[in-house]
Protein backbone atom coordinates (compact mmCIF):
# COMPACT_ATOMS: atom_id res chain seq x y z
CA UNK A 1 0.00 0.00 0.00
CA UNK A 2 1.51 3.36 -0.84
CA UNK A 3 1.98 5.78 1.80
CA UNK A 4 0.27 9.16 1.93
CA UNK A 5 1.56 12.41 2.88
CA UNK A 6 0.35 15.39 4.76
CA UNK A 7 0.93 18.60 7.06
CA UNK A 8 0.06 18.33 10.88
CA UNK A 9 0.43 20.19 13.92
CA UNK A 10 0.82 17.81 17.21
CA UNK A 11 -1.37 18.34 19.88
CA UNK A 12 0.32 15.84 22.11
CA UNK A 13 2.66 12.76 22.02
CA UNK A 14 2.67 9.95 24.63
CA UNK A 15 4.81 6.68 25.04
CA UNK A 16 3.09 3.90 25.35
CA UNK A 17 3.17 0.04 26.30
CA UNK A 18 1.51 -2.83 24.35
CA UNK A 19 0.37 -5.43 25.77
CA UNK A 20 3.23 -7.44 24.87
CA UNK A 21 5.78 -5.34 26.65
CA UNK A 22 6.92 -3.41 23.47
CA UNK A 23 6.89 0.25 23.12
CA UNK A 24 4.55 2.91 20.93
CA UNK A 25 4.19 6.36 20.53
CA UNK A 26 0.28 7.44 20.33
CA UNK A 27 0.04 11.25 18.97
CA UNK A 28 -3.17 13.22 18.70
CA UNK A 29 -2.78 15.27 15.39
CA UNK A 30 -4.85 18.34 13.88
CA UNK A 31 -5.06 20.30 10.37
CA UNK A 32 -7.66 21.85 8.58
CA UNK A 33 -8.72 18.96 8.34
CA UNK A 34 -9.49 17.81 11.75
CA UNK A 35 -8.48 15.98 14.46
CA UNK A 36 -6.90 12.68 14.19
CA UNK A 37 -4.93 9.78 16.39
CA UNK A 38 -1.87 8.41 15.44
CA UNK A 39 0.54 5.47 16.19
CA UNK A 40 4.49 5.03 15.83
CA UNK A 41 5.10 1.18 16.08
CA UNK A 42 8.96 1.61 14.97
CA UNK A 43 11.90 3.82 15.70
CA UNK A 44 10.32 4.68 18.82
CA UNK A 45 13.81 6.50 20.71
CA UNK A 46 13.92 8.49 17.39
CA UNK A 47 10.94 9.56 16.95
CA UNK A 48 9.94 10.57 20.77
CA UNK A 49 12.75 12.87 20.56
CA UNK A 50 11.62 13.97 17.16
CA UNK A 51 8.18 14.87 17.76
CA UNK A 52 7.09 17.44 20.19
CA UNK A 53 3.36 18.83 21.23
CA UNK A 54 2.56 22.10 19.35
CA UNK A 55 5.47 21.27 16.47
CA UNK A 56 4.66 21.49 12.96
CA UNK A 57 5.25 18.48 10.75
CA UNK A 58 5.10 16.52 7.70
CA UNK A 59 4.40 13.23 8.17
CA UNK A 60 4.28 9.56 5.98
CA UNK A 61 1.42 7.64 7.00
CA UNK A 62 -1.04 4.35 6.02
CA UNK A 63 -4.45 4.92 7.05
CA UNK A 64 -6.00 2.37 9.50
CA UNK A 65 -9.11 1.58 10.80
CA UNK A 66 -8.36 1.08 15.20
CA UNK A 67 -11.14 0.54 17.75
CA UNK A 68 -13.71 1.61 14.66
CA UNK A 69 -12.06 4.84 13.91
CA UNK A 70 -9.55 5.78 11.04
CA UNK A 71 -5.96 6.40 12.59
CA UNK A 72 -2.64 7.09 10.99
CA UNK A 73 0.01 4.56 10.96
CA UNK A 74 2.50 6.76 11.06
CA UNK A 75 6.48 6.19 8.44
CA UNK A 76 7.87 8.90 8.74
CA UNK A 77 8.07 12.04 10.74
CA UNK A 78 10.22 15.40 9.93
CA UNK A 79 9.74 18.74 11.48
CA UNK A 80 8.81 21.57 9.05
CA UNK A 81 11.57 24.29 9.68
CA UNK A 82 11.64 27.63 7.57
CA UNK A 83 10.53 27.35 3.76
CA UNK A 84 11.34 23.64 3.30
CA UNK A 85 8.68 22.46 2.43
CA UNK A 86 7.04 25.73 0.72
CA UNK A 87 7.90 24.19 -2.84
CA UNK A 88 5.73 20.69 -1.84
CA UNK A 89 2.71 23.06 -1.25
CA UNK A 90 3.20 23.82 2.17
CA UNK A 91 1.58 26.92 4.17
CA UNK A 92 0.69 27.41 7.61
CA UNK A 93 -3.14 27.99 6.57
CA UNK A 94 -2.79 24.51 5.98
CA UNK A 95 -3.07 23.99 9.96
CA UNK A 96 -5.28 26.20 10.92
CA UNK A 97 -9.11 24.97 12.11
CA UNK A 98 -12.13 26.04 13.15
CA UNK A 99 -13.30 25.97 16.68
CA UNK A 100 -16.59 24.70 15.65
CA UNK A 101 -14.35 21.28 14.36
CA UNK A 102 -12.56 21.70 16.99
CA UNK A 103 -15.74 21.07 19.54
CA UNK A 104 -17.86 18.88 16.85
CA UNK A 105 -14.18 16.14 17.52
CA UNK A 106 -14.47 16.50 21.36
CA UNK A 107 -18.36 16.06 21.17
CA UNK A 108 -18.26 12.96 19.19
CA UNK A 109 -15.35 11.84 21.23
CA UNK A 110 -17.52 12.07 24.76
CA UNK A 111 -20.45 10.61 22.52
CA UNK A 112 -18.53 7.38 21.60
CA UNK A 113 -17.17 7.23 25.02
CA UNK A 114 -20.73 7.54 26.70
CA UNK A 115 -22.24 4.76 23.91
CA UNK A 116 -19.22 2.02 24.93
CA UNK A 117 -20.54 2.34 28.38
CA UNK A 118 -23.45 -0.08 27.38
CA UNK A 119 -25.51 0.64 30.14
CA UNK A 120 -29.28 2.14 30.64
CA UNK A 121 -28.13 5.19 32.42
CA UNK A 122 -25.44 5.76 29.77
CA UNK A 123 -28.44 5.51 27.16
CA UNK A 124 -30.32 8.11 29.01
CA UNK A 125 -27.25 10.83 29.28
CA UNK A 126 -26.62 10.20 25.62
CA UNK A 127 -30.01 11.03 24.49
CA UNK A 128 -30.34 13.69 26.77
CA UNK A 129 -26.60 15.10 25.62
CA UNK A 130 -27.92 14.97 22.00
CA UNK A 131 -31.11 16.85 22.69
CA UNK A 132 -28.73 19.58 24.43
CA UNK A 133 -26.22 19.43 21.88
CA UNK A 134 -26.16 23.52 20.62
CA UNK A 135 -26.02 24.66 24.31
CA UNK A 136 -23.10 22.11 25.49
CA UNK A 137 -20.94 22.53 22.18
CA UNK A 138 -21.81 26.40 23.11
CA UNK A 139 -20.32 26.40 26.74
CA UNK A 140 -16.57 26.41 25.43
CA UNK A 141 -15.80 22.92 27.72
CA UNK A 142 -15.70 20.67 25.29
CA UNK A 143 -12.15 19.58 25.20
CA UNK A 144 -11.70 19.84 28.95
CA UNK A 145 -14.72 17.63 29.75
CA UNK A 146 -12.95 15.26 27.37
CA UNK A 147 -9.67 15.21 28.73
CA UNK A 148 -11.58 14.82 32.43
CA UNK A 149 -13.50 11.72 31.58
CA UNK A 150 -9.83 10.12 30.11
CA UNK A 151 -8.15 11.16 33.01
CA UNK A 152 -11.40 9.47 34.87
CA UNK A 153 -11.11 6.87 33.36
CA UNK A 154 -7.76 5.90 34.04
CA UNK A 155 -8.32 6.26 37.60
CA UNK A 156 -10.98 3.81 37.18
CA UNK A 157 -9.27 1.23 35.56
CA UNK A 158 -6.10 1.67 37.74
CA UNK A 159 -7.86 1.76 41.26
CA UNK A 160 -8.98 -1.39 43.24
CA UNK A 161 -11.69 -0.03 44.94
CA UNK A 162 -15.29 0.67 43.66
CA UNK A 163 -16.55 3.78 42.14
CA UNK A 164 -20.20 4.99 41.61
CA UNK A 165 -18.79 5.98 37.27
CA UNK A 166 -22.23 6.95 36.38
CA UNK A 167 -22.33 9.34 39.03
CA UNK A 168 -18.80 10.58 38.06
CA UNK A 169 -19.41 10.31 34.21
CA UNK A 170 -22.82 12.26 34.79
CA UNK A 171 -21.72 15.40 36.78
CA UNK A 172 -18.36 16.00 34.40
CA UNK A 173 -20.14 16.11 31.68
CA UNK A 174 -23.36 18.41 33.31
CA UNK A 175 -20.85 20.44 35.29
CA UNK A 176 -21.00 24.52 34.66
CA UNK A 177 -23.47 24.12 31.22
CA UNK A 178 -26.77 26.01 32.16
CA UNK A 179 -28.92 22.94 31.30
CA UNK A 180 -32.91 22.12 32.56
CA UNK A 181 -31.94 18.96 34.25
CA UNK A 182 -35.45 17.93 35.49
CA UNK A 183 -36.47 15.56 32.67
CA UNK A 184 -32.90 14.10 32.71
CA UNK A 185 -33.52 13.17 36.63
CA UNK A 186 -36.75 11.80 36.42
CA UNK A 187 -35.28 9.58 33.69
CA UNK A 188 -32.79 8.55 35.77
CA UNK A 189 -35.08 7.65 39.02
CA UNK A 190 -36.46 4.77 37.44
CA UNK A 191 -32.54 3.04 37.03
CA UNK A 192 -30.37 5.04 40.43
CA UNK A 193 -32.19 6.36 43.34
CA UNK A 194 -28.54 7.44 44.22
CA UNK A 195 -27.82 9.15 40.72
CA UNK A 196 -31.57 10.75 41.02
CA UNK A 197 -31.16 12.39 44.30
CA UNK A 198 -27.92 13.79 43.41
CA UNK A 199 -29.31 15.74 40.71
CA UNK A 200 -32.01 17.05 42.35
CA UNK A 201 -29.22 17.61 45.29
CA UNK A 202 -27.01 19.64 42.30
CA UNK A 203 -30.10 21.41 40.95
CA UNK A 204 -31.13 22.71 44.45
CA UNK A 205 -28.30 22.53 46.82
CA UNK A 206 -25.14 23.62 45.40
CA UNK A 207 -23.40 23.90 48.66
CA UNK A 208 -24.85 20.52 49.83
CA UNK A 209 -23.60 18.83 46.39
CA UNK A 210 -20.57 20.15 47.29
CA UNK A 211 -19.98 18.43 50.44
CA UNK A 212 -21.27 15.14 49.60
CA UNK A 213 -19.65 15.00 46.41
CA UNK A 214 -16.37 16.42 47.48
CA UNK A 215 -14.39 13.98 45.69
CA UNK A 216 -16.40 14.40 42.34
CA UNK A 217 -16.45 18.25 42.42
CA UNK A 218 -12.53 18.45 43.48
CA UNK A 219 -11.50 15.83 40.20
CA UNK A 220 -13.30 18.35 38.16
CA UNK A 221 -11.94 21.63 39.09
CA UNK A 222 -8.47 19.91 39.38
CA UNK A 223 -8.48 18.65 36.10
CA UNK A 224 -9.97 22.32 35.11
CA UNK A 225 -6.99 24.17 36.58
CA UNK A 226 -4.48 21.61 35.17
CA UNK A 227 -6.06 22.29 31.38
CA UNK A 228 -6.04 26.23 31.68
CA UNK A 229 -2.77 26.50 33.01
CA UNK A 230 -2.06 24.03 30.11
CA UNK A 231 -3.60 26.62 27.70
CA UNK A 232 -1.98 29.28 28.93
CA UNK A 233 1.44 27.90 28.58
CA UNK A 234 0.35 27.04 24.99
CA UNK A 235 -0.79 30.00 24.22
CA UNK A 236 2.30 31.62 25.31
CA UNK A 237 4.81 29.20 23.29
CA UNK A 238 2.66 30.08 20.31
CA UNK A 239 3.01 33.86 20.94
Amino acid sequence: MPLKRDYFKCLSVVKNTKKNGEPYLFVKLQNKKGIICGYIWEKIDLYKERIKANGFYAIKFQEDIYNDSKVLNIKNINSIKGSRYEKYGYSNDLLLISDKIINDYFYNEISSFILKRNNSLMDILLAFIKKNKKIILSSGYMEHKHLCLEYFRLIENTLNTDVNSNLYIYFILIDRIDLDLNSLTIKVKDYSRTLSEALLLYSNDNKGFIKKYKSIVDLINDNLNNYTNLKKQTNGADA
